[in-house]
């Protein structure tokens, strides 16, 4: 599933490729084009990283991660200090989506549902958070 995050982080204003929140599907969404922000978005945080484009074909996660670590902190799904910032990620995308209101609200229910689940994992390290924010929260469904 890199996943359907790569996409809504590839997608991470996440307003990504028929991003959506749910259940994975069928890979046709992977070969879609990201609207422009998320590719700004990411564009900055490789550059942050010093990291090219290349590393999200490789087989090391963990470069990935970061990336993925960072676009969620841009988009304020983490926050500063490292923890699951749900109320911030709706109103961020509440902001940036307002003109796709079925994808927002998809969105929403998505990172409502998955709330819970996220928080009763206080201790998890930014990389795994954000990892399971992206497992969790953010699927493609059309």
């Amino acid at each position: 599933m890199q996943r359907a995050l790569a996409l809504l982080l590839a997608a991470a204003a996440l307003c990504g490729p028929a991003l959506a929140v749910g259940t994975p599907t069928s890979s046709e969404h992977e070969h879609r084009e990201p609207p422009q922000i998320i590719k700004d978005k990411f564009d900055g945080c490789l550059k942050d990283l010093g990291l090219t484009k290349d590393v999200m074909k490789g087989d090391d996660k963990k470069p990935k991660m970061q990336v993925h670590l960072c676009v969620l902190k841009k988009d304020g799904v983490i926050s500063a200090d490292g923890k699951f910032a749900p109320e911030k990620a709706i109103a961020h995308f509440s902001e940036e989506l307002k003109d796709k209101p079925k994808l927002l609200e998809k969105i929403t229910a998505g990172i409502e549902k998955c709330t819970k689940e996220i928080e009763g994992e206080a201790d998890l390290a930014e990389e795994a958070l954000a990892e399971k924010i992206l497992d969790t929260c953010f699927v493609h469904d059309d």
